[in-house]
């Protein structure tokens, strides 16, 4: 994880070996300029690509509301009531491309895919013939298990998903009432 206000971007283009190691990769971007010379999401995302990097998530979207109001959806009580908010700033998530691996890291892209549940990239890295062949030479056909496996992630995802959609459910009916408490 890459959050260092800013300079995330002089980072990478100073670390050109370690960057060449990595298969994974999460970064702070912003969307608009909150510092003078700040390179934004898209620059970010244009290096790392075109170093064999893609974009597979963006999380954590912070949002920026020029008065204090209720986070989207709730509504506030009081005078601020409602601003969906312009995107700011959030994380986005690279992972290396299949093309882009070499027989050291063929592997650990594959089960940095699987840890962050991205299943099908795994499988896409485990058939090629780079992948098949580690494969082979550790003795293990991690594509044998990959069903099982990514039903029983599946399933813990979607239990995370019900309790974190209940948790919502309390600012979002008081939010059709008088509103949540405004803040400050």
């Amino acid at each position: 994880k890459l959050d260092v206000e800013g300079t995330e971007l002089e980072i990478l283009e100073g670390a050109p070996q370690t960057l060449n190691g990595l298969v994974a990769i999460k970064l702070e971007a912003a969307f608009m300029p909150l510092r003078k010379g700040q390179p934004l999401a898209w620059d970010l995302a244009a290096y790392l690509e075109a170093r064999g990097f893609a974009l597979f998530d963006i999380v954590d979207v912070h949002r920026w509301r020029k008065t204090p109001v209720a986070v989207d959806p709730c509504v506030a009580a009081g005078k601020a009531g409602y601003s969906r908010g312009r995107v700011a700033q959030c994380d986005l998530v690279f992972l290396r491309q299949p093309d882009a691996l070499s027989a050291d890291t063929v592997i650990a892209a594959a089960a940095a895919a699987l840890t962050l549940g991205f299943f099908d990239h795994a499988r896409e890295i485990l058939e090629t013939p780079l992948g098949r062949q580690r494969m082979t030479d550790l003795g293990v056909d991690v594509l044998a298990h990959l069903g099982t496996v990514s039903r029983a992630f599946g399933r813990r995802r979607a239990w995370s998903e019900v309790r974190a959609r209940l948790r919502s459910l309390v600012p979002l009916l008081r939010s059709l009432g008088p509103g949540v408490p405004s803040p400050r």
